[in-house]
């Protein structure tokens, strides 16, 4: 089997030739094994708008690239959040917690991610 692809040094287009066996080897190499979910990146975080997402870390005061880690939630905030809402200044309840979804535990096999 032979295609052509555009190589990404150069630029220009080449042909590649591989058996059928091989092709699709590689090809599902990309397919997710069931119970994942494929992660992609859009608006602030897409690779187009890192002059953006640096921009809103200057505004928001967040060192950019920080290694520190980041400091543990304690249960009692867990449990009692102290959010207000912006438009009646009313303190907010939690209606609920969603937990990740695990793909090895029997539970969260035929769970879908929350839409």
């Amino acid at each position: 089997m032979t295609f052509v692809y555009k190589d990404g040094q150069s630029g220009k287009k080449k042909a590649f030739t591989i058996s059928a066996e091989e092709f699709i080897r590689r090809f599902l190499q990309h397919v997710l094994p069931k119970g994942f979910c494929k992660v992609r990146y859009y608006g602030l975080f897409s690779a187009g708008q890192r002059q953006a997402l640096q921009r809103v870390h200057q505004v928001l005061g967040v060192p950019v690239g920080s290694s520190e880690p980041q400091p543990e939630t304690s249960e009692a905030q867990l449990r009692q959040p102290n959010i207000r809402c912006p438009a009646c200044n009313r303190q907010m309840q939690r209606a609920s917690v969603l937990r990740p979804i695990n793909p090895w535990r029997e539970d969260d096999r035929n769970r879908s991610p929350p839409s």
